[in-house]
């Protein structure tokens, strides 16, 4: 991601309370309006049993699946 692209994560989900599972994420984007891009990032993001800590462990995981 570049840190444009992060930039507008941070504003989409600027209220979002973390810890956050990943329905709540994509979730708060949909509410939010981000843009497709945006939404099929977060759409990529796994199916895990442990919510995600915060916005930069999020942003870790977006970055690992584009590598």
């Amino acid at each position: 991601m570049t840190e444009t692209e992060m930039q507008s994560l941070r504003i989409v989900l600027a209220d979002l309370a973390f810890p956050a599972r990943r329905w709540e994420i994509i979730t708060k984007a949909d509410w939010y309006g981000a843009d497709a891009v945006t939404t099929l990032r977060l759409r990529r993001l796994p199916a895990r049993t442990r919510p995600y800590r915060d916005l930069r462990e999020l942003m870790r995981t977006l970055n690992e699946l584009e590598a």
